[in-house]
C-alpha cells in the first residue's frame, strides 16, 4: 500500500523528487504522466508526432506540477531560442512606438519573448552593432523598424546570419517588407480634396530622408499633375514632426505659395 505525503513519500505515480519541496522537473513530467521524458520533450517542443491524448496527459502533469520549462533548455533541444530582437528609430514617436507594441503582443501570443534596442543616432555603425548585438544574444530574427532606407540598406548588407525583416522602408534587393501603402493613401487623400472643389492641395512634408513620408511627397504631388492642378511648394514642420510643429505648420497664420485659406482637412 502506497504510504502518505506526510512520510515524505510519492504516490505511486509521482516523483518523490516534487513532494520534498524542490522545483519539479522533466522527470517528474514523464513519471506522472506515464510517458517517457522524450515524450515530454517532444510535447514541449510542439512536435506532431504525439497523440493528442497523449499530449494532453502530458499538459495535465505539468499543470498538476506545476512544472515550468527551461526557456535555454528548450532552446538546446528545439535549436530555437524564441527570442526576437527589434531595432527601432526614434521610438519616442507615435508610429514607431504602436508598432513595437504590436510586435511585442503577436510575439507573446506566439510564445516569444522580445528583445528590443533604440537607436538614437541614424548612422550606419549604431544599426549594425545593434543588430550584431541581438544576433550574439541568439536573436530567431531581427525586425528593424525604420524609415530611413540607409538604415534598412545598411542592416540588409550586414549579413546578419539571422532573418531580418523591415518596417516602413522601402528595399529594392529583396528583403522582406511590411509598410503602409503611402502613396495609394496620399492619392485618395488628394483626390477627395480636389472633388470637393478645392483648387489645390498643401502639403505639409515629413522628415527628409524617411520612405514613407518621401513616398506621400511624391503622390501627392503625381496626383496633382494629373489632375491639372497648380503644385505649390510643400510645407515643413519646424523641427520634428510632432502634433504640435504639424499643428504650427497648418495654422491660418502660417504662410503658404500661393496663398490658402485656413485649412479644412488634415491628413498625414
Amino acid at each position: 500500500m502506497p504510504r502518505s505525503d506526510a512520510d515524505g513519500t510519492a504516490p505511486k505515480g509521482r516523483s518523490r523528487r516534487n513532494f520534498a519541496g524542490t522545483r519539479p522537473v522533466m522527470d517528474d513530467v514523464a513519471q506522472l504522466a506515464g510517458v517517457s521524458k522524450q515524450t515530454v520533450s517532444r510535447v514541449l517542443n510542439d512536435h506532431p508526432a504525439v497523440r493528442p491524448e497523449t499530449r494532453e496527459a502530458v499538459q495535465n502533469a505539468m499543470r498538476t506540477l506545476g512544472y515550468r520549462p527551461s526557456r535555454s533548455a528548450r532552446s538546446l533541444a528545439s535549436g530555437k531560442t524564441r527570442l526576437l530582437g527589434v531595432i527601432s528609430f526614434d521610438a519616442a514617436r507615435y508610429g514607431p512606438a504602436s508598432a513595437l507594441t504590436a510586435i511585442n503582443t503577436a510575439a507573446q501570443e506566439a510564445g516569444y519573448l522580445v528583445s528590443s534596442i533604440a537607436v538614437d543616432t541614424a548612422d550606419r555603425d549604431t544599426v549594425v552593432r545593434a543588430a550584431a548585438r541581438l544576433t550574439a544574444e541568439g536573436a530567431d530574427g531581427v525586425i528593424a523598424i525604420t524609415a530611413q532606407k540607409h538604415m534598412g540598406k545598411a542592416l540588409a548588407q550586414a549579413r546578419l546570419g539571422t532573418p531580418l525583416v523591415v518596417l516602413e522602408n522601402d528595399l529594392e534587393d529583396g528583403t522582406p517588407l511590411v509598410t503602409a501603402d503611402s502613396r495609394t493613401g496620399a492619392r485618395k487623400a488628394v483626390e477627395h480634396l480636389l472633388s470637393l472643389g478645392h483648387a489645390t492641395v498643401h502639403h505639409i512634408a515629413g522628415p527628409t530622408g524617411w520612405t514613407s513620408a518621401d513616398r506621400r511627397a511624391d503622390s501627392w504631388r503625381a496626383t496633382l499633375k494629373a489632375a491639372g492642378a497648380e503644385v505649390p511648394a510643400p510645407s515643413s514642420a519646424t523641427g520634428a514632426p510632432t502634433p504640435d510643429t504639424t499643428s504650427a505648420a497648418a495654422s491660418p497664420n502660417t504662410p503658404t505659395s500661393p496663398p490658402c485659406s485656413p485649412p479644412t482637412t488634415r491628413w498625414r
